[in-house]
């Protein structure tokens, strides 16, 4: 038979360990959860046109050296563009952009191969769409300021993606192989000129 004192003190040593097992399952749960919700809010996406890239051709397998090019870049997943796009291969790409950015997308395909007659052609543009704009004269000048603010982003050709982009309803980014191009500078530059950008 124990001794009541010491019984006593097995209980109250088990009950604990048991309130301690459940704290620490609970608090590690807890820290899964937070970092989970961490990761998912630091996930961005982007909108691609690779020019150099066929256009009727609509999925990474039918492109050689994409797949591979892509994977190379962490944290980035692409996906299948969902129609032909006249001017390239259109993909989408989810990121981390403490890991990568749109410029390592941009550096990385520079050397998959693609038809002799489009290896002129800008190595890969960010689509920005926009919300229409309510006051059509208005957003002349906001355009206009966009462009301004862009000038200071590193690893773009501003003067190339005025020509594509015409009159602002669309922004065509035009990336250099450099990689230095960061989606989240560009985004903040055109919103803060009061254009908002559409997320699809």
């Amino acid at each position: 038979m124990l001794h009541p004192r010491r019984a006593w003190v097995r209980y109250t040593v088990r009950n604990s360990q048991q309130e301690f097992t459940v704290s620490r399952i609970t608090l590690s749960t807890l820290v899964a959860l937070l970092f989970s919700a961490a990761a998912y809010a630091e996930t961005v996406k982007a909108e691609i046109m690779l020019p150099r890239l066929s256009p009727d051709k609509t999925s990474f397998d039918q492109h050689p050296g994409l797949t591979e090019a892509i994977a190379g870049i962490s944290s980035l997943k692409g996906q299948d563009s969902r129609f032909p796009f006249v001017s390239g291969f259109f993909m989408g790409a989810t990121f981390d952009p403490s890991k990568a950015d749109i410029g390592d997308l941009a550096k990385a395909v520079a050397a998959v191969p693609g038809p002799e007659q489009r290896k002129a052609n800008p190595v890969a543009i960010l689509v920005l769409f926009t919300e229409q704009a309510v006051d059509p004269a208005a957003r002349k000048d906001q355009v206009e300021q966009a462009w301004k603010g862009l000038e200071a982003i590193a690893g773009i050709d501003v003067p190339a993606s005025r020509k594509l982009s015409g009159g602002g309803a669309v922004f065509f980014i035009v990336l250099d192989e450099k990689g230095e191009a960061k989606l989240a500078p560009i985004r903040k530059v055109i919103t803060q000129a009061g254009i908002p950008i559409r997320v699809r």
